[in-house]
């Protein structure tokens, strides 16, 4: 009986020795469905769906940063899905990065037409409505944006991703880049555009190199000398839901100008 005991221990010593402590699971489950990348509460899993729209030089901070993918049908490009029920957190802002040396995140953003929303919404939390895309909206440090240049871009290259500000982008690909005007009178930041030429059936769309992302904002029906008459303006120009397109040739000045959710683009022709 000794001998049996004996032969035990150095056994039960070896099994003590092995034991490990259990790793702490993330409270985030990460898999995969369709090819897109889907992070749902591990205790509370939900089919509520936030599509997550990253930019090509964002993502998120959690489990490893998954990969991000495409929703071809609804022409979703960079996109990750998240599933939480409507109200709770959105990924939180130290768990949003970028690639992009000296930008921030803004927030999670969204622009609603169809309910005359002018300038975006942002969202801390999961929206109530199933299926909405929000994006991934990132900040410059350079407060000053003294950045200016032309460029193209074909197939997500063009364009230095170490630029600040705003500027257009041409249907084509090309880049101009706007110069900071500073704060205008009524207290909206303002990136100029000088001289810009369009001819009809051109589009177009602002542009961020921080994010290399595109975007449009309503028009100040000032533009155009139109005197506040929409229409007038809409005889040059009918903006869209992510770009512009020129309803007859015109050259002039773009004073793109920036204030928190009154974003708007200010068009004077020039000779």
């Amino acid at each position: 009986m000794k001998k049996k005991l004996f032969a035990l221990l150095p056994f039960l010593a070896l099994v003590g020795c092995s034991a490990q402590p259990l790793q702490e699971l993330s409270e985030y489950l990460v898999t995969y469905e369709n090819g897109l990348p889907v992070i749902s509460n591990r205790d509370n899993p939900s089919s509520h769906v936030t599509y997550l729209m990253m930019s090509p030089f964002g993502y998120l901070d959690i489990d490893g940063a998954p990969v991000k993918g495409e929703v071809s049908e609804l022409f979703y490009e960079n996109t990750i899905v998240w599933k939480a029920d409507a109200g709770e957190p959105l990924p939180a802002p130290e768990k949003v990065k970028t690639t992009v040396s000296g930008a921030t995140f803004r927030g999670w953003a969204y622009y609603d037409e169809e309910n005359d929303h002018v300038w975006p919404d942002y969202f801390t939390t999961v929206p109530d409505q199933d299926g909405l895309a929000l994006k991934a909206i990132f900040d410059g440090t350079d407060a000053g944006g003294n950045t200016s240049g032309g460029g193209s871009s074909s197939g997500g290259s063009g364009g230095s991703t170490s630029q600040t500000g705003f500027g257009i982008k041409y249907g084509d690909g090309t880049i101009v880049m706007g110069v900071s005007k500073g704060t205008n009178f009524e207290g909206f930041d303002e990136y100029l555009v000088s001289k810009a030429s369009f001819k009809k059936d051109d589009t177009f769309s602002l542009y961020d190199p921080s994010t290399l992302g595109t975007w449009s904002v309503p028009l100040n029906p000032y533009s155009f000398g139109a005197g506040g008459d929409e229409s007038k303006v809409a005889e040059y120009v009918t903006k869209r839901e992510t770009d512009y397109v020129v309803n007859k040739d015109f050259k002039a000045d773009l004073y793109i100008q920036i204030l928190y959710q009154q974003d708007r683009l200010y068009i004077e022709l020039v000779a």
